[in-house]
């Protein structure tokens, strides 16, 4: 008996409807607005007609991302299974070409899924107008030496040098999820990346921002203040030429230093963030280069996270808690 009429079959349609039941993650939202979204980013409507809907292969590259498998060779491996096949109801087998295509189309519309997911954490309640934002930056080092978009950055934390790109996110610190993220060509960001990240937060408009000394500019926290958001960061007298006797940059506009060093406490959730995005979510399995598609791997990855975020959170547990879906 071939798959189609496998699938036909009464008890294994009872066996798939259970074993989607049983995935908490796609349970918890329904993904068919993944294919509106790649609807009105799409350029033309001429091409090879797809076999899948866009939404299905997102579903399957999660799985496989779940499962170990990143790569697109892996994962189309991973689709031969029959069980897996019967869960995403795939009439045959999956080509390399088709996860490649759909990384492709992803580019396109990547950045609206992940804020639709933002905003969807934020009706159902995981988020709030209002909340504590921190951002930080990181290392994204990439496999690829011929990787012309990247270039040799230097990890102060580490004491090392490597090769690849920067990362620069904010995440609300009590759920410890994504609410933007983009890449940049080095660890350290720049005064044009911190205004960027400025406007892209107010998708959940924060009182407080939170981060390192690196951040401590007047440009800055005017910036933010324009914004009506209260800006927080250890005073850097590196970028004083007569350093102030004060803590924060934010008590010379009349905010109390004891209210600022319990919320600059927060600061230190991003890396538990950054952490959980490298050891359990694939963030740095990666196999494309340039800037572009590097970023797009990085909001699949944020997207990955929030939804099991989301999954989490509807199971009456921790959205931050990492547990088996």
């Amino acid at each position: 008996m071939n798959l189609p009429n496998l699938l036909e079959s009464k008890w294994v349609r009872k066996l798939i409807n259970l074993t989607q039941k049983e995935d908490k993650l796609f349970s918890s939202i329904n993904l068919d607005f993944v294919d509106n979204l790649f609807e009105k980013q799409r350029k033309t409507k001429r091409g090879r007609k797809r076999l899948y809907k866009i939404s299905k292969v997102f579903k399957l590259v999660i799985d496989g991302f779940r499962n170990g498998r990143t790569a697109a060779t892996e994962i189309a491996r991973f689709a031969k299974q029959i069980l897996v096949k019967a869960k995403h109801e795939l009439c045959g087998n999956i080509s390399h070409d088709t996860i490649s295509r759909f990384w492709i189309d992803l580019q396109s519309f990547a950045k609206e899924l992940f804020q639709s997911l933002v905003k969807y954490a934020r009706k159902i309640g995981i988020f709030y107008s209002g909340l504590s934002q921190v951002i930080d930056g990181s290392d994204i080092p990439t496999r690829f030496k011929t990787d012309s978009e990247a270039k040799w950055n230097y990890d102060s934390t580490r004491k090392r040098y490597y090769f690849g790109y920067g990362l620069f996110i904010s995440v609300d610190p009590i759920s410890q999820l994504p609410i933007a993220g983009f890449i940049t060509y080095s660890k350290k960001v720049n005064n044009k990346e911190c205004h960027k990240m400025l406007n892209e937060v107010m998708i959940i408009p924060p009182s407080v921002i939170s981060g390192d000394a690196e951040f401590d500019t007047t440009d800055l926290v005017e910036s933010a203040m324009k914004k009506n958001i209260q800006f927080i960061a250890p005073y850097n007298s590196r970028n004083a030429k007569y350093p102030l006797p004060i803590r924060f940059r934010a008590e010379l506009y009349g905010f109390p230093q004891d209210w600022m060093r319990e919320e600059i406490c927060l600061r230190a959730e991003v890396e538990h963030t950054f952490s959980t995005l490298k050891e359990h979510f694939h963030l740095l399995d990666f196999y494309v280069k340039g800037r572009k598609k590097v970023e797009t791997h990085l909001l699949f990855v944020l997207c990955l996270r929030l939804l099991h975020g989301i999954a989490t959170f509807k199971m009456g547990k921790s959205p931050r808690q990492i547990i088996h879906l």
